[in-house]
């Protein structure tokens, strides 16, 4: 009888440790876990002159592969552009085509680790299109 008491409290003890470990930043499935974030953006134009500002990266919460990017082509902070992150390739971003204080975007972008993503994206603001490649570095 005493053999199986103890085997029990070594598990109780051993699942009270597990529960209690500190949050390591695993993203636990989330696919988006790796975009959250403040990120310097160093976006290059073929019409204005290159550029560096901050963008933040939240998710959306209405759903779960998409994630909002705050102050895309420096169109300030109350304003956002939504992508997808690739359920398949985890590392591929979609801008799908959208309307953002009367600019149309859409474009492309390419996790290369957990700190730097590449984009490409155009920016049709009704008299010319913008042709735009950026590096996002995660601050």
């Amino acid at each position: 009888m005493k053999t199986p008491f103890k085997a029990l409290i070594a598990l109780c003890g051993i699942l009270v440790l597990a529960a209690c470990q500190k949050d390591d930043g695993i993203n636990d499935g989330d696919i988006r876990a790796d975009f959250i974030g403040s990120w310097k953006c160093t976006q290059t134009s073929k019409i204005i002159a290159p550029s560096e500002f901050t963008v933040t990266i939240t998710k959306d919460t209405t759903n779960a592969s998409r994630i909002k990017l705050s102050n895309f082509y420096k169109l300030g902070s109350s304003s956002g552009v939504y992508a997808n992150v690739s359920t398949v390739t985890a590392s591929a971003i979609d801008i799908p085509v959208q309307t953002v204080q009367s600019n149309i975007i859409k474009g492309s972008g390419t996790q290369i680790n957990t700190t730097k993503i590449n984009f490409t994206y155009t920016v049709d603001d009704g008299n010319e299109t913008d042709t735009l490649t950026a590096v996002f570095t995660k601050l």
